[in-house]
């Protein structure tokens, strides 16, 4: 399977899952410096990773669809403001566990059968993920644009 079309396929399944949001491919422009990411790295079969990059205002729908609104909504006001300052770290983790999921659902359809794959442990940030070659691919979910990209994963035929 291509690469473009077992990451579509991915991403619908992670974000429909997860999130109960359907998701489109699109030809979208990156997020600004303020974007927040997740990468994943892919340790085997090849060396490479996974990343997923949006715009503040997504990560925090995509936190608040996968937590259902919880953190902050009918807490004591001492704890909702320590929700509230948290809140990025909150929307941090949300999409280190987006891309987590998505880089094994990726790597599920790319790596041959009976093939181990193994990844390391989710890092995250703002601004621009590190530099390296990738392959960046952009998606809508609503109005709202977001990337992912994919570095090292791409073969002959675009297969691991």
């Amino acid at each position: 399977m291509v690469m473009h079309e077992a990451l579509v396929c991915a991403v619908a399944e992670t974000f429909e899952g997860m999130l109960f949001m359907e998701v489109l491919p699109a030809d979208v422009p990156e997020p600004g410096r303020d974007a927040l990411w997740a990468r994943v790295p892919v340790l085997e079969p090849v060396a490479g990773g996974v990343t997923l990059l949006c715009p503040p205002g997504l990560a925090r729908a995509l936190a608040d669809a996968l937590t259902m609104g919880c953190p902050g909504g009918d807490l004591a006001p001492e704890i909702a403001c320590r929700v509230a300052l948290g809140a990025e770290r909150l929307h941090l983790d949300a999409l280190a566990e987006l891309v987590n999921t998505l880089a094994g659902r990726l790597l599920g359809r790319i790596v041959p059968e009976r093939q181990a794959f193994r990844l390391g442990l989710p890092e995250t940030g703002t601004g621009h993920s590190s530099g390296g070659v990738f392959e960046t691919f952009g998606f809508l979910v609503g109005d709202s644009a977001f990337h992912v990209r994919v570095s090292g994963l791409c073969g002959e035929g675009g297969d691991v």
